[in-house]
């Protein structure tokens, strides 16, 4: 991995800490796909043996405060930079389709990474041996650009459902494919969960992921790919009326995938070049999401509207 992001420094020393302790720590989660892909991480996760109260002793002097205690969740300030530092855990059941109803500190970094959401999210990384722990082949799945589940897919997403929004705001951020088990098992709870796909979710995380993807590179194809499972369909219902409303006028004759020549097909057109355009690529993130969503919306009243001429 030629190509790998260095380490953070901070990051390294509050892990050689902690390891001096007798605790076994690392880098984990998005960092660590981060680094593999060569970007540079916007945070730093670590996870370690050490128990909370443990980490706040060992580390008294970077001003520890503890968020989510049952959790094991410690943010340390060190050097002017923040670190979440958790202990090894495993969680319980998801009664609400969202949380944990409780978790258990655990020792083994295998445990840990089991409860996580998708391979390329569930590799550890030890600094100071530069050794990757990753049983669930994440770096396989990276290096194919495909996306898939830690163990069962329907099981990931029974235990939080703002996963299956996760998984296509990955793919809309790496240009990454969803593997067919997370395709085939959103389609299936399409039809016996339609109602509560998102339950436990609140409107807040729906909104923040969905404008994670608007604003992604790989944005239309997600979006496409969203309606075609009815997925956006239920994000903003008015859009349905768009995907059945054809064009009639030869100016809109524009096909897209499996659309054919409808509003929604030219809806995917404007947003696809609008992305295209240099000026939108040099754009705040808040304006692109003003101009994405201006672009997918402009003909939501178009459906309601259309009249037909009679035959003469």
């Amino acid at each position: 991995m030629n190509n790998m992001t260095k380490v953070n420094v901070n990051a390294k020393q509050i892990i050689v800490r902690l390891g001096r302790a007798g605790h076994k720590t690392y880098l984990v989660g998005g960092c660590v796909r981060d680094m593999i892909m060569g970007k540079q991480p916007k945070d730093w996760d670590i996870v370690t043996s050490a128990t909370p109260e443990q980490i706040k002793e060992i580390c008294s002097d970077m001003r520890p405060l503890t968020v989510g205690e049952s959790f094991g969740i410690v943010i340390l300030i060190f050097n002017g930079e923040q670190f979440d530092v958790a202990t090894m855990r495993t969680d319980g059941h998801y009664a609400d389709g969202r949380r944990p109803d409780n978790v258990q500190f655990v020792s083994d970094i295998h445990t840990d990474l089991e409860r996580r959401d998708f391979a390329m999210n569930a590799i550890a990384y030890d600094p100071l041996s530069e050794t990757f722990i990753d049983p669930f082949c994440g770096g396989l799945d990276i290096a194919a650009r495909e996306i898939s589940c830690v163990g069962n897919a329907r099981a990931r997403f029974d235990e939080d459902r703002l996963r299956i929004l996760r998984a296509f705001r990955f793919a809309a951020q790496f240009d990454f494919d969803l593997d067919d088990e997370i395709i085939d098992t959103i389609n299936d709870m399409m039809k016996t969960s339609f109602d509560d796909i998102f339950k436990g979710v609140s409107q807040e995380r729906i909104t923040a992921e969905f404008s994670k993807i608007l604003v992604a590179p790989n944005c239309v194809d997600v979006i496409a790919q969203m309606a075609k499972i009815g997925i956006l369909q239920i994000i903003i219902p008015e859009l349905q009326d768009q995907i059945v409303c054809e064009h009639e006028t030869p100016w809109h004759l524009e096909i897209w995938g499996g659309f054919g020549n409808t509003v929604f097909a030219h809806t995917l057109h404007v947003m696809d070049q609008l992305t295209r355009a240099t000026k939108f690529q040099n754009e705040t993130a808040e304006n692109k999401l003003v101009l994405m969503l201006s672009a997918l919306l402009h003909d939501v009243g178009k459906p309601a509207c259309k009249k037909y001429k009679e035959a003469k």
